[in-house]
């Protein structure tokens, strides 16, 4: 990790209001991220892991970290909006949501409650017309999913673009979550809500 990196990496914990710890074996295995799971702990910072690996057991570093603490399970193994729901009254529970994070996570709960009991009303394409989205197609599923704010964010995707970001989850989930946040500028909220709606796709 070269001194700029460090930098940013510190001052991004520093400033930090909760960590999100998210687990897996390639975490686990990544000196970038056990650096900056330990300069949390040594922060004493508030943290809450996430499990986005199936059937994974933290171990070495990462299990002592995690302790006996609880946490929410993204692997896939839950409906969603159960860790989801989860995770939104241990933050509100720890006064980490400010007022107007507490309202995306209300219209994001609506909105997921609203995809469980109704048929949404943007067809979620298949693989292949996944691979045959362009720019335009992708702004529109963005707004269909309430992540008209993402947009300009998104300005150079398309349907391949897409289809590599959900490989990336499944082949290196911390870095796909590093580059939601810091390349792609989108809060707690809008990442969870973004990941469980590129499942669908």
């Amino acid at each position: 990790m070269g001194g700029s990196t460090l930098s940013a990496m510190a001052e991004a914990v520093e400033n930090a209001s909760v960590v999100l710890i998210c687990m897996s074996e390639k975490y686990k295995l990544s000196p970038n991220c056990r650096l900056e799971a330990e300069y949390t702990f040594q922060c004493r910072k508030d943290y809450i892991p996430l499990m986005l690996q199936k059937q994974y057991r933290p171990d070495g570093w990462l299990g002592a970290i995690l302790g006996a603490k609880l946490y929410f399970d993204f692997s896939g193994k839950y409906p969603f909006e159960k860790p989801w729901n989860g995770l939104m009254k241990e933050l509100k529970g720890m006064g980490k949501l400010g007022e107007s994070m507490e309202k995306r996570a209300d219209s994001t709960d609506a909105l997921i409650a609203s995809s469980s009991s109704t048929t949404t009303t943007y067809a979620a394409p298949s693989s292949s017309r996944l691979l045959k989205m362009n720019n335009d197609d992708v702004s529109e599923w963005l707004c269909s999913v309430k992540l008209d704010g993402c947009v300009p964010y998104f300005a150079q995707f398309n349907g391949k673009l897409l289809d590599q970001l959900k490989k990336m989850k499944e082949e290196a989930p911390e870095f796909y979550y590093q580059c939601l946040e810091r390349s792609l500028k989108m809060n707690l909220v809008e990442i969870l809500t973004f990941t469980e709606a590129l499942q669908q796709l």
